[in-house]
């Protein structure tokens, strides 16, 4: 079952207890394109902070951690990862043919890729399993 399309977690805020730790700026993916693998973080003292998502809680209004130190230090995360706003627009393409633009990405409970979302004529529609964005093949987890 698909918790929600990962642009919606942008701007969240990061909540420890009552406390503001920093919000949301993107959502960031395994190198297979498979999983969100957490959170890049903009902190109150304006530092990105990378948050795994196994670390966050999440809610309707809110990403809530049980201790300011999962937030970690965003080099400790590989470079061969692929955060949301980088793959938004690129071609994606179904069967041989390109289908539209990567409009955004549909998550699971568990951080699982459930669908791709496509922008095709101004409407947006989810793209099967046989998807390809950007030279590479992606396969939904779920």
């Amino acid at each position: 079952m698909p918790l929600e399309n990962a642009s919606a977690l942008l701007r969240r805020e990061v909540v420890f207890r009552d406390i503001r730790l920093g919000a949301v700026v993107d959502v960031v993916f395994d190198p297979g394109l498979t999983r969100a693998i957490g959170f890049d973080v903009r902190c109150g003292d304006g530092v990105h902070r990378f948050l795994p998502f196994a670390a966050a809680a999440i809610g309707p209004e809110s990403l809530d951690v049980s201790s300011p130190l999962v937030l970690m230090d965003r080099s400790l995360y590989s470079r061969r990862t692929h955060p949301l706003g980088d793959l938004r627009g690129q071609a994606v393409r179904e069967g041989g043919r390109t289908v539209g633009e990567l409009s955004d990405l549909a998550l699971a409970d568990d951080g699982a890729l459930a669908a791709f979302v496509v922008l095709v004529d101004g409407q947006t529609v989810e793209v099967g399993p046989e998807a390809e964005i950007g030279g590479e093949r992606l396969e939904p987890a779920v």
